[in-house]
């Protein structure tokens, strides 16, 4: 088998239409990673707003407590000692929910910054996808017009000759008759 006599124009065809399905593929894969993209920056906001509230509050929680202690210190009655000494238990637990929920969240900020910067670096793979898909349509476009258009040069002599050829054998049985 002759390597000349191997259709080109295949190539340059599965070329262009392989550009055709990166464009479409990497403009498919990208609206997708924009969309989520989008509902996790929701998620990060919300959690930020949930993380600064929970900051404020432990703050606040953080400079009761002492004052807390300092008055349980001062002469009051038993009774009142242990009402001030079961609120602080009280504020103590809830600020132990309050750390527990901050440290969930700081890690869950963190979860969803690394997959926010997965987002930006998909972005960028999506991009180099569809440049690819167009070099891919401009160069296989273009050989395989070049190509199609010899083909179909000698496509059209090919059929002036049998259409000659068809003339004559045509003239040639109309004489003998």
């Amino acid at each position: 088998m002759d390597v000349t006599s191997i259709p080109h124009d295949s190539y340059y065809k599965f070329m262009f239409l392989g550009g055709v399905v990166l464009i479409l593929t990497s403009i498919f894969f990208f609206e997708e990673n924009e969309k989520n993209h989008e509902n996790h920056s929701l998620i990060r906001d919300s959690i930020r707003v949930e993380f600064r509230s929970d900051s404020t509050k432990r703050a606040r929680y953080g400079e009761i407590i002492p004052n807390l202690r300092s008055v349980t210190d001062a002469k009051l009655s038993a009774m009142e000692k242990k009402n001030i000494n079961d609120f602080t238990s009280q504020a103590l637990d809830e600020l132990d929910k309050m750390n527990s929920r901050f440290n969930q969240n700081e890690h869950r900020l963190n979860l969803i910054d690394h997959q926010h910067q997965h987002f930006e670096n998909a972005r960028w793979r999506y991009l180099v996808i569809f440049a690819f898909g167009i070099i891919f349509i401009g160069i296989g476009g273009t050989k395989w017009e070049k190509e199609q258009k010899i083909k179909d040069k000698i496509l059209q002599s090919q059929l002036d000759i049998l259409e000659l050829d068809y003339e004559q054998k045509k003239n040639e049985t109309s004489s003998k008759d």
